[in-house]
């Protein structure tokens, strides 16, 4: 393998495989992640209704949120925000609760 291959994906030189600088070679062509847009769909997703926590928790994708020591913190207002949400919804429409009758 060229020398400008070794040093631009830094493989050593027992690293120089096929399989490691195909592997390198995705990880320098995968797309970044746009955390604001990622952290702005995290703040946006609301529980559905009839949605199970642990697939609402699911949805929230937040992993990619990069939100380290603040992730369970971040999901738990998540939470709270969207039940908050959707009981203001009922309230102002009271056909939610009825089922439109």
């Amino acid at each position: 393998m060229p020398p400008t291959f070794t040093k631009s994906f830094e493989l050593s030189s027992e690293g120089n495989t096929y399989t490691n600088f195909k592997q390198k070679f995705k990880e320098h062509f995968k797309g970044k992640v746009a955390l604001v847009f990622e952290r702005t769909q995290f703040v946006q997703c609301l529980q559905q209704e009839r949605e199970d926590v642990m697939a609402f928790i699911e949805d929230l994708q937040v992993d990619i949120c990069s939100f380290g020591d603040l992730r369970d913190h971040m999901v738990h207002m998540q939470i709270v925000a969207s039940s908050l949400y959707c009981s203001k919804l009922s309230w102002q429409h009271p056909q939610i609760q009825d089922g439109g009758q």
